[in-house]
């Protein structure tokens, strides 16, 4: 337990880190990113469908782990706890999920 992942895309980077706060390990990595590559990044997103999706409570006391989501856009941000558990309007964050992981190294998925 105690272990975490964060992952921050920008319009010109990715930043990834991962460590477990038992031990006190912490890896980092970052990438830039061009244009077409943050475009493709924010494609599933609809930004007037953001306001949807809906949280969930959270799981750490049972599996130890929360999937959380910020996005920030100029207008406001917007924060998803397990959100998984809407399927209706969680498609747009699996497949940002799925863009983000053709991105990272694998020990970072």
């Amino acid at each position: 337990m105690g272990e975490y992942r964060i992952i921050k895309a920008t319009k010109d980077s990715v930043f990834a880190e991962k460590g477990a706060t038992a031990n006190k390990t912490h890896q980092e990595w970052a990438s830039a990113i061009n244009t077409d590559t943050w475009k493709q990044l924010i494609s599933s997103i609809n930004v007037k469908d953001l306001d949807k999706i809906k949280s969930s409570p959270s799981q750490q006391s049972v599996d130890g782990i929360d999937e959380t989501f910020q996005i920030r856009t100029p207008k406001k941000s917007h924060i998803y706890v397990n959100s998984f558990a809407d399927p209706e309007h969680y498609t747009q964050l699996q497949q940002l999920k799925e863009q983000l992981d053709k991105i990272l190294p694998k020990e970072y998925k």
